[in-house]
């Protein structure tokens, strides 16, 4: 056997071993999974990306395979989930968009219901809850932080109110005699 020949199928056995390996420890499988497609309608995608893992309990049960935005603003989220687990993912499981750790990735998480009723079918449309939004929350402390500051101007005005009329020198000493 020539020497070329030798270098050739050492080549050949080592492509065959990268793309069997890249397909035991791919994320998504690419696709040889055997899978079932569910849609997620969310106002907010936060940072999901394609092929970002759907979780239940910190096990993988799926992938996000493809994001939509509509006409009106909403997202849709196109979600792959492993067969495999059609059975343990309930039909009024909810859905959240979640993050790892304070500053990291962002993922689907299932929340399963309090009670089982029936499996997760192919096809379905499900409602998804956007991500924690830090400056959304820091906006609304600072509105009710403004608003009770004003409350606390009008109670201000009213005890300044209630002390110059029914509190005044000439309130108390008609009060006295």
């Amino acid at each position: 056997m020539s020497k070329e020949l030798k270098v050739g199928l050492f080549v050949i056995v080592l492509l065959a071993l990268a793309a069997i390996m890249s397909l035991k420890f791919s994320k998504t499988g690419f696709g040889l999974d055997d899978t079932y497609s569910i849609n997620l309608r969310a106002e907010n995608a936060g940072t999901v990306i394609k092929n970002s893992p759907v979780l239940m309990s910190g096990v993988k049960v799926g992938y996000v395979d493809e994001i939509n935005l509509d006409l009106h603003g909403s997202v849709t989220l196109t979600v792959k989930l492993f067969s495999k687990y059609a059975d343990n993912i309930d039909a009024n499981a909810t859905f959240e968009i979640k993050s790892s750790g304070f500053l990291g990735d962002q993922f689907i998480g299932v929340f399963p219901p309090p009670k089982r009723t029936k499996p997760l079918q192919d096809g379905a449309q499900m409602l998804c809850d956007p991500p924690f939004d830090v400056m959304s929350v820091g906006r609304d402390a600072q509105k009710l932080i403004l608003s009770v500051g004003e409350r606390v101007e009008e109670l201000n005005a009213t005890i300044v109110k209630v002390n110059e009329g029914l509190l005044s020198e000439k309130t108390l000493q008609d009060f006295t005699e």
